[in-house]
């Protein structure tokens, strides 16, 4: 799969536990201050071992819940391993859509799962080997 996004490799650091708490962990790595990519929700994978596990990336603030310093997380689909301190690389692929606030957790929540069936939509047409359909949708 040709590439047009930076990617990030780094050691994956504990996060406020957020989205876990929504239903759909994520894995956080911290981006250099230098980082160009757009804010945004991405279509994306993450590399680690050798295999790529498909999922949907998160780059910003989120603003639902003011977070004060940009945050790169990516919601792997179906996987439940403990990542901290391994390092990983994480590749966006395909941008979905802005950052947006939005008025509670509920509609926040439907959206994260619209972006992964977004996310997994897009790797199905684009023949991505390891994707397996989201138990979520």
């Amino acid at each position: 799969m040709q590439n047009k996004f930076p990617f990030i490799s780094g050691s994956v650091i504990k996060g406020q536990k957020i989205a876990r708490k929504l239903g759909y962990p994520t894995i956080n790595v911290n981006p250099p201050s230098d980082f160009l990519l757009d804010f945004g929700v991405y279509a994306g994978f993450m590399e680690y071992n050798g295999k790529e596990y498909p999922g949907v990336i998160n780059y910003g603030f989120t603003p639902c819940f003011e977070v004060k310093k940009p945050k790169f997380e990516i919601h792997i689909f179906d996987f439940n391993h403990d990542m901290y301190g391994k390092i990983v690389k994480i590749v966006p692929t395909h941008y979905l859509r802005s950052e947006i606030k939005f008025k509670n957790i509920d509609i926040l929540i439907q959206q994260i799962k619209k972006d992964c069936l977004n996310s997994y939509n897009y790797y199905m047409n684009n023949n991505f080997p390891k994707a397996s359909k989201p138990d979520k949708l």
